[in-house]
């Protein structure tokens, strides 16, 4: 789905597919640090939770970081496959990363389904309601702190992308990669 362009004071189409962190707005460069961070202490089976808190008030927006540990929890134990969340230092943005972006930014706009049909490629059924719901949260107190998520035009399924979905090999134990 392509959009029209809304361009920002400095020139840049929000639309346009952003593939390094550094292109990200604030709300999403604070959206996929989260996960990193997240994805990063649960590896190491350290508390993330100090941090993300300060992380969360300084963004003005503490009640989001509720909702984003809770999504991340329901995520973890939910995951049908492996996910690809990338470490703190990586430049790139993996499509995973991508497909939690989108789903917030879904949601922020009001198309809940869009945002259920992302989370689905991420949640098995079972947990895709309850993961949706603090999705939801997530996104509504990111917004009401100003923190928009822009839909961008990601191919989120592309060829390659596709491949690895349809490897059984990739639908192991749930594991943050």
């Amino acid at each position: 789905m392509h959009k029209k362009p809304i361009y920002t004071e400095d020139g840049h189409d929000l639309h346009q597919p952003a593939d390094e962190f550094s292109d990200l707005r604030f709300a999403e460069q604070l959206t996929v640090w989260s996960l990193r961070f997240w994805a990063d202490c649960h590896k190491r089976d350290q508390s993330p939770y100090e941090p993300l808190k300060q992380a969360y008030i300084l963004a003005k927006s503490k009640d989001a970081m509720a909702a984003f540990d809770g999504f991340m929890s329901v995520l973890v134990v939910g995951l049908y496959r492996q996910m690809d969340v990338r470490c703190m230092k990586c430049g790139g943005i993996s499509m995973d990363e991508k497909i939690i972006l989108s789903a917030l930014s879904a949601e922020q706009c009001g198309d809940s389904r869009e945002s259920q049909n992302l989370l689905g490629r991420l949640l098995s059924p079972s947990a895709l309601r309850i993961g949706h719901n603090m999705l939801s949260a997530w996104a509504s107190n990111l917004a009401a702190a100003g923190h928009r998520i822009p839909g961008r035009n990601w191919d989120i399924l592309e060829d390659d992308y596709q491949e690895i979905f349809e490897n059984p090999a990739y639908y192991s134990p749930a594991i943050l990669h």
